[in-house]
């Protein structure tokens, strides 16, 4: 193997690292010491570095690429205003990942309780859940009996697709409970490839927990005045999240759901607007007003398996096939 071969590997990952001090970071986290961002790139240049050093350059930012992709991915989905549909959004994106093949956690940290409603009403309805004693009732991962983590146990609805459901519980908890969520998702989020949060629609503990555990982040908006406003505040405590508690929260995306066809001249100014204010991170293709996700949720189904043909005319094909490329990008420089 050539010094050329492993400088175009090197330079390779380092590309997708997002440039040498990232790389470098990479390294860092995977040994415990790495080199400075100039040593890095002087290897990827050819500046005297031997092949061996270049190769346990590549060796470590190998590992730990192939270290993201098996952990679990956690993507939360918000906005501060409710009724924009952002619960609808997170379950048609998180079961099209379980329709390839990808195996999918639930959590719904969202007092209303609307994810595990329509996704598990037996769990919903079970007595144990109802008072808080059940292991897939996320009121034990913020508040354990003892110094040690809760594992949860999430409910099984298929082989792919599990939940861990909330009620009105946790509406009380501390600011401090957070990392005591964090803490306990540690101890099962490598058993799945995507961990979808529903969090409440209004600052607060709940949102900020949401926040500061997520990797990546779907804001859902109507394209009306409040949910405009409900984008731009929530944009302004992500930067105070991002500031504070978590530095590597990403915006996968804006996604403008229950547009009228045809729309309003209201709904046309507003998705302007949200374009013009937030540009590449609005999504392509809007997302159309339709009873038939109604249905679907009825069903506990996205609206892909409920009806094809409605889930083409009002955009989700191209709303989940720029989904996973978002997903897949993130993943790359996560």
């Amino acid at each position: 193997m050539t010094s050329e071969y492993l400088r175009k590997q090197l330079n390779d990952l380092v590309e997708k690292y997002g440039g040498t001090r990232k790389a470098a970071d990479a390294i860092k986290s995977k040994f415990g010491s790495a080199p400075t961002h100039s040593a890095i790139y002087k290897a990827m240049n050819g500046a005297g570095t031997s092949d061996f050093v270049l190769s346990c350059y590549i060796k470590a930012l190998e590992e730990h690429v192939e270290g993201i992709q098996k952990m679990g991915r956690i993507i939360s989905v918000a906005n501060q205003k409710g009724g924009v549909g952002k619960t609808t959004v997170l379950i048609n994106a998180g079961l099209y990942m379980a329709s390839l093949g990808k195996k999918i956690l639930f959590l719904d940290i969202d007092p209303q309780n609307n994810l595990v409603i329509s996704l598990s009403p037996e769990l919903a309805n079970d007595p144990e859940f109802k008072k808080g004693s059940h292991p897939a009732h996320n009121i034990n991962m913020f508040e354990w009996d003892g110094d040690s983590p809760f594992t949860p146990i999430p409910y099984e609805i298929s082989e792919n697709i599990h939940i861990i459901g909330t009620s009105k519980l946790s509406g009380n908890v501390t600011q401090n409970s957070i990392y005591n969520l964090a803490d306990s998702l540690d101890l099962i989020k490598e058993q799945y490839d995507y961990i979808f949060i529903d969090s409440p629609p209004s600052a607060g503990t709940l949102q900020h927990a949401a926040l500061s555990i997520a990797d990546a982040l779907i804001i859902v908006s109507q394209p009306q005045k409040l949910s405009v406003k409900g984008v731009d505040d929530l944009m302004s405590t992500v930067r105070q999240v991002q500031r504070r508690m978590n530095p590597d929260l990403r915006i996968l995306g804006i996604v403008i759901n229950q547009v009228k066809r045809p729309s309003s001249k209201t709904q046309a100014i507003h998705v302007e607007l949200l374009k013009e204010k937030y540009g590449e991170l609005v999504f392509s293709e809007n997302l159309y007003d339709t009873v038939r996700v109604t249905e679907s949720m009825a069903e506990g189904k996205s609206l892909i398996e409920y009806s094809p043909k409605h889930a083409k005319d009002f955009g989700f094909f191209s709303f989940t096939d720029e989904f996973v490329s978002r997903l897949e990008k993130e993943v790359k420089h996560g």
